[in-house]
């Protein structure tokens, strides 16, 4: 199994099959079968320019879909209080 990650590029079903390309791989990725829940967040992915987690197998057939983590900002970006007159 490996993982990875993408924003959906294009959806595709060639004899009843759905076929997923992502902006930063090769090739097309098939989703599982019947897996409703796997294919909104696909087009979800495409629709809305958002990054999704997957993994697949050697055979380019991807295993599970769950949406990517949001990081956290870092603390850089964080308010900051001022220093007390103490």
């Amino acid at each position: 199994m490996i993982e990875s990650s993408g924003v959906v590029r294009r959806i595709v079903e060639e004899d009843g099959v759905e076929f997923v390309s992502f902006r930063n791989h090769d090739g097309y990725f098939q989703l599982p079968a019947g897996d409703a829940a796997a294919r909104e967040k696909v087009v979800q992915s495409r629709d809305l320019n958002r990054e999704i987690s997957f993994a697949f197998n050697k055979e380019a057939k991807i295993l599970f879909v769950q949406d990517k983590p949001v990081e956290p900002p870092s603390p850089s970006g964080a308010a900051r209080a001022k220093p007390g007159n103490g």
